[in-house]
């Protein structure tokens, strides 16, 4: 049931992407590659279990909770990905959910600034409109989830430190 679940929101992420273009081409695929040290993605609630067997990276846990004490997994590349099995962080990324005054919305991840130039020079609204709806469609299902909601907070949480810590190294 829950790789149903899964399915469905990664198929609504196949055919979609920041630009109309090939985006890594600006960037020379920064987000898939290791630099100075290893650069993991936040797994979903309940996705680790799909990424428990992909022979392309491994998890790991982190020091973030939400929910009922539950701690928030991050995965790491270890080789070029099959896209179709990637988390569902990379399918949407650079965005991140966002909640303010109880609402969700989408913005750049604070995080990928510094390997993003979509991050780092464009807002949601200027990506590809299909893009955009598409990942909002994929977080309203998210906040469906036991504890989706408790998850986007603590990516909010997250996005917040960011950007203090951006704001700081300005």
């Amino acid at each position: 049931m829950l790789k149903k679940y899964y399915g469905k929101i990664y198929n609504m992420l196949d055919e979609v992407t920041p630009l109309s273009k090939d985006c890594g081409v600006l960037c020379d695929k920064a987000c898939c590659k290791e630099e100075d040290e290893p650069a993991g993605m936040f797994v979903f609630p309940f996705e680790e279990e799909l990424l428990e067997k992909v022979d392309f990276g491994y998890l790991e846990e982190s020091n973030c909770q939400y929910g009922e004490d539950k701690t928030a997994k991050i995965f790491y590349c270890t080789k070029p990905c099959n896209r179709s099995e990637r988390p569902l962080s990379c399918r949407i990324f650079p965005l991140t959910p966002y909640r303010k005054n109880g609402r969700i919305k989408l913005i750049m991840n604070p995080a990928a600034k510094k390997m993003c130039p979509l991050a780092r020079s464009l807002q949601p609204s200027q990506l590809e409109e299909a893009f955009e709806e598409n990942v909002m469609r994929a977080m309203n299902r998210i906040q469906k989830l036991k504890d989706g909601d408790d998850y986007i907070d603590m990516l909010t949480e997250i996005a917040d430190q960011f950007e203090e810590m951006n704001k700081k190294l300005r």
